[in-house]
């Protein structure tokens, strides 16, 4: 019982010194979900159209609502093999608490905007056919000091 009481002790001050020596170096800022996705081939104007169309919107919505703070879209330019990502978009949050809850938060923008829950199916069964997603990643921005 000492062994497991000193280690969880030990594992308490490593992780309080990490986060004190982090600190040190750069201060949070906001946190971003970032996707990566590959277009597939030959679907480039129906992928554009729906973005345009409909997260486009969203996005918009959940800005003006204060859900989200911004949103960046990029278009990777050299890639390195053919399963690479085509194009990128980045969500920004105040912080890791507004995600919290986001499904609640934006489920009612989601449906003025798609319809309900069929409209909004058919939506994704649509959009899974014109790309896929590479990755997605939680990130926290940071400035450094």
């Amino acid at each position: 019982m000492k062994t497991i009481a000193r280690m969880l002790l030990f594992l308490l001050v490593v992780s309080t010194a990490a986060t004190v020596l982090a600190q040190k170096n750069y201060t949070d800022g906001p946190v971003w979900r970032v996707v990566h996705v590959r277009i597939l081939p030959g679907k480039s104007n129906a992928f554009w159209a729906d973005i345009n169309t409909n997260a486009k919107k969203l996005w918009e919505a959940e800005k003006a609502q204060g859900i989200i703070v911004d949103y960046k879209v990029y278009v990777h330019t050299t890639a390195d093999s053919a399963q690479d990502w085509d194009v990128a978009y980045a969500i920004e949050f105040k912080n890791w608490a507004a995600i919290d809850g986001l499904t609640a938060k934006t489920e009612a923008l989601a449906e003025q905007i798609a319809g309900g829950a069929d409209a909004r199916q058919a939506l994704l069964d649509k959009r899974v056919q014109t790309a896929e997603v590479v990755s997605s990643q939680i990130v926290k921005e940071v400035t450094l000091k």
